[in-house]
């Protein structure tokens, strides 16, 4: 079809959104989100063009996750009128006023569709104006700039300008419908001539298409390139459709600010436009199904990025360093990754996986918008032994503010996705998401809150590690694990609520969290292992290494750990955690920061503890050692998971650096230890197992005992990073440095002072003395023990 002229219509687009609410306990007033769009065309500037245009409409049913879309309406040039309303009803909505994310009627996509059959390409714009007072309205894209005008030899496609109206309805707009006045304005351009002489081509016989194999530009001027979509084979002088954006074709050039793909284009290969750090605008037409890695890395595309609906998939790598099945995993690293300048990404309906780095590091991303169809964001390369971790499909977007994932059908996370995103203030998890993956969200420091959808499973590795600002998440039942570090050192996080689902919470889990409120953390009752790095449902009571599970946790306020007594594996004693085996308590796993008690008598049974499972007692001054508790070193493969093998053993790991206890003390009935000053000592008082580094005293001397031989493995035990601690932890650093001793005497008969012992004691900064006589050490020069060395 073409018209000489076109008349473009002023029709009114009427869809009524309606929200109500009912069944309250106690009455409660309505609100009401409906809207009116009342939309009409400019087209003033574009009379004598050969247009044709229709619209559809998206709605999101954000609670039910529903998706309503209008009928298709197309228009040709003939003026008319659209009367009445387009409605969508019987959707029953949640209270604005108690919605917490999007359960309202909330996004609504306007999609408008372009054939254009004139010689002369258009753009679409679109403005708007409300009666909503406090209401807010933003429009998150407009996809094309450049709409493909007519080729000679080829029918022209349908292009597409898609606008996401966004309805802040936490402004009560009650009772009645509003208007909301939408400009849309079409505008001619002037046309783009194809850039001829400066591109190379491959050509397929069978199939007609040609690639764009190779670009020079001889003048070194030119700055807006244009491909055409047909080009002639001089060979057998057929016409072949350019469908091909070829590998490396642009990179590295630092002259082109504008490329124009038409809408013939299929597929942009491998490191098509990587480094083209002057590129600020490429038309990207509907018709693009591929996006290879790399294609548009380090690229200086600016403003919004739109990724059209006919996108099938990111393209494999193009390595020679990979095999074939790891190049399919690794689809599209870095495709749109390290460009400084994009501001908005919107990722249409249809694109259902994300491939590893493919956003990584634009650091002036603000917002992303997911398409419903989103399942995977790839976090991993599959090869034949086993899976590469690579790090963070949106890692570094260090502008990027919200996430909404909520409506997708997002299922499976990568490693690292949003890590580093250090303006992300709030999260919408995908509704249809079993897991959070491994440091997803690690070192987001501006997070505040996140709400998960139902279907969550576990929360991986280090999830929402040092999300200092992380004050709220919703932990759903049917969640099963916490494995390790997921929340370490949310430090504002307000309140540990563990649903009755979860089985497994593995080390380091609320290490460091705080800030919470609460006086009693509940464990659930059918709880299968607290502890470790890894869980066996069928196994859950291998023997682990625990550690640092609620350290600093709730320090201010936690009294008791609570849990019910029909655990078969766990129990408490006075507000106390353990580990339990024939009903009785074996293992300390948690001691609560803020229990009164200014002694504490550690069960008879108990033979072990965890790592630092006394959690910064500030009340505790006497520990009462039990009879049964074996004073051992525990090497570990990982130290940097641990800290007990390295520095400590595992009495003075229990206890670490910063608590008060100035004692602990052993029973009469102890025939392993005995207790001098508060300190332990083997039964022949050869050997020192544990000297606490507190006095109630400051500027006391710390008097080893005469006759000791061996200072036993960490029995003096310093923080290694305690001046990072103290930086970081403001909460008992002070009383720590106040009541230090400050010197410390070892007797002659010393000759042998463990591991990490040594070392403990010269970073403790006391005056070191070492009675007259000992031929194994002497204090150098610096004031520090050294072993004295044979002549």
């Amino acid at each position: 079809m073409k018209i000489k002229k076109v008349l473009f219509l002023i029709f009114m687009l009427c869809p009524v959104l309606f929200l109500f609410v009912g069944c309250f306990e106690k009455p409660k007033p309505t609100y009401i989100s409906g809207i009116n769009l009342n939309a009409t065309f400019d087209n003033s500037t574009c009379q004598d063009l050969d247009v044709e245009v229709g619209y559809r409409l998206a709605f999101i049913d954000n609670k039910y996750g529903n998706r309503y879309t209008t009928q298709d309406a197309h228009y040709s040039s003939t003026p008319r009128d659209i009367n009445g309303n387009l409605m969508l009803g019987g959707l029953c909505f949640e209270d604005l006023e108690t919605a917490k994310h999007g359960y309202e009627l909330k996004d609504m996509i306007i999609y408008f569709d372009i054939n254009n059959y004139s010689a002369s390409p258009v753009s679409l714009s679109m403005e708007v104006t409300n009666e909503i007072e406090g209401a807010k309205f933003t429009f998150d894209c407009e996809q094309i700039g450049y709409i493909q005008e007519k080729d000679i030899n080829l029918d022209v496609q349908t292009q597409t300008s898609a606008f996401r109206v966004r309805y802040d309805n936490s402004e009560d707009v009650s009772y009645d419908l509003k208007d909301v006045n939408l400009k849309i304005t079409l505008t001619k351009l002037e046309p783009v001539s194809d850039t001829e002489g400066v591109f190379t081509y491959a050509f397929d016989d069978e199939t007609k298409t040609a690639t764009v194999e190779s670009y020079t530009d001889s003048t070194n001027e030119i700055t807006d390139v244009k491909i055409p979509r047909t080009v002639i084979n001089e060979l057998n002088g057929e016409m072949y459709v350019v469908n091909v954006v070829g590998k490396n074709i642009f990179k590295n050039n630092l002259l082109i600010k504008t490329v124009y793909l038409p809408d013939t284009i299929k597929k942009i290969d491998f490191n098509a436009f990587l480094y083209t750090t002057s590129l600020e605008t490429v038309f990207m037409p509907d018709g693009i199904e591929y996006i290879s890695s790399q294609a548009f890395g380090a690229s200086g595309i600016k403003g919004d990025l739109y990724l059209p609906e006919s996108l099938i998939k990111f393209d494999y790598i193009h390595s020679q360093n990979t095999s074939k099945v790891d190049s399919e995993n690794y689809e599209g690293s870095l495709a749109l990754g390290m460009m400084p300048n994009v501001e908005r990404i919107i990722i249409s309906e249809g694109v259902e996986r994300l491939p590893v780095q493919c956003f990584y590091q634009n650091i002036s991303l603000k917002e992303v918008i997911f398409p419903t169809t989103l399942k995977e964001i790839v976090g991993y390369i599959y090869s034949e032994e086993e899976p590469i971790r690579i790090t963070g499909t949106f890692r570094g977007c260090t502008s990027l503010k919200t996430l909404d994932l909520y409506n997708t059908g997002f299922s499976y996370g990568g490693y690292q996705t949003f890590y580093g995103c250090t303006a992300l203030e709030s999260v919408y998890y995908g509704k249809e998401s079993e897991y959070i993956g491994y440091g997803d969200f690690d070192s987001c420091t501006a997070l505040e809150s996140v709400v998960l959808g139902e279907k969550i499973v576990y929360v991986d590795v280090a999830a929402f590690g040092s999300c200092k600002n992380l004050k709220s998440i919703n932990l759903p039942n049917g969640l099963k694990e916490i494995r390790m570090g997921a929340f370490q050192a949310c430090r504002k996080l307000e309140n540990i609520e563990i649903p009755s689902s979860v089985e497994f919470i593995a080390n380091f889990a609320f290490n460091h969290c705080q800030g919470a409120t609460n006086t009693t953390i509940k464990l659930p009752a059918g709880i299968k292992q607290i502890g470790g790095q890894s869980y066996d449902p069928e196994n859950p009571n291998q023997d682990i290494i625990g550690s640092h599970l609620f350290y600093n946790c709730a320090t201010e306020h936690v009294t008791a750990f609570e849990i019910d007594s029909s655990n078969p594996y766990y129990m408490t004693v006075d507000g106390v955690l353990y580990r339990k085996e024939n009903g009785v308590p074996t293992i300390l796993i948690a001691y609560p920061a803020s229990k009164r008690d200014l002694v504490y008598v550690m069960p008879n049974t108990v033979r072990d503890a965890y790592e630092l499972s006394m959690s910064r007692p500030y009340y505790l001054d006497e520990i009462v050692l039990s009879d049964s508790f074996v004073i051992k070193t525990v090497q570990t493969t990982n130290t940097s998971y641990y800290l007990n093998g390295e520095w400590a053993n595992n009495l003075s790991a229990m206890l670490y650096v910063y608590n008060s206890v100035t004692k602990v003390t052993c029973n009469n009935t102890n025939e392993t230890y005995k207790s001098i000053d508060g300190r332990v000592y083997s039964m022949d008082g050869k050997t020192l197992y544990f000297a606490p580094i507190f006095t109630a005293t400051q500027g006391e001397t710390l008097t080893i005992a005469e006759g000791v031989e061996t200072i036993f493995h960490g029995s003096v035990a310093n923080d290694n990073n305690q001046s990072n601690n103290l930086n970081n932890d403001q909460t008992f650093d002070d009383e720590n440095i106040k009541y230090r001793y400050s010197t410390i005497v070892l007797p002659s008969t010393v000759i042998n002072i463990e591991g990490a012992s040594l070392s403990n004691i010269n970073k403790q900064g006391w005056t070191i003395i070492i009675a007259e006589g000992n031929t194994s050490y002497k204090v150098n020069a610096s004031g520090k023990i050294e072993f004295i060395t044979a002549e």
